[in-house]
């Protein structure tokens, strides 16, 4: 009898889940697990195929009550209609299992660059009033200091270069 867990597999034959970590110290009983669990996965594998591709009877339910078929002669038979469905999400597990490379949620890999990077000039602080120009300055304090920020815009409280550029020293 084939169980597929080994919570399943250990009541089956009548013993303690836990024995089975105990009983991995044996490399003879170790292998054979080893070898169960192949054959277990092949048989999910092989199942999950069927469903991609043969699909699963599913009954057919219309306002809440099962749909029965038809004869010949158009008369209601006990045995219920189904419809056979494939299933679109075991599809793209398969996918993405059998060809991680091209089907993967997420990139793992390195990009290079080898040309030339453009720099944003940013927005124009230069055409803020002097109200504007206040409220970045308290905001942003410390960061406008130093020679990165230089020709940006004058200081309209000191008259100091803040960084302004040719526009500032026009005003």
């Amino acid at each position: 009898m084939a169980c597929g867990t080994i919570i399943g597999a250990a009541r089956a034959i009548g013993v303690s889940d836990t024995l089975h970590f105990k009983w991995m110290e044996d490399p003879e009983y170790a292998a054979a697990f080893a070898e169960a669990e192949k054959q277990a996965i092949a048989h999910l594998e092989t199942e999950l195929f069927n469903r991609v591709y043969e699909g699963t009877e599913e009954p057919v339910i219309y306002q809440g009550e099962l749909c029965y078929q038809k004869d010949a002669k158009g008369k209601l038979t006990n045995k219920p209609l189904t419809i056979r469905r494939k299933s679109d999400t075991l599809l793209i597990f398969a996918l993405k299992g059998k060809k991680p490379d091209v089907y993967r949620d997420n990139f793992k890999g390195e990009i290079t660059h080898t040309g030339v990077m453009a720099v944003s000039q940013g927005p124009d602080l230069s055409k803020l009033s002097d109200d504007q120009w206040s409220h970045v300055k308290a905001i942003l304090g410390p960061a406008l200091d130093g020679p990165a920020m230089e020709g940006i815009r004058e200081d309209p409280d000191t008259g100091s270069d803040s960084g302004g550029g040719p526009e500032a020293s026009e005003k």
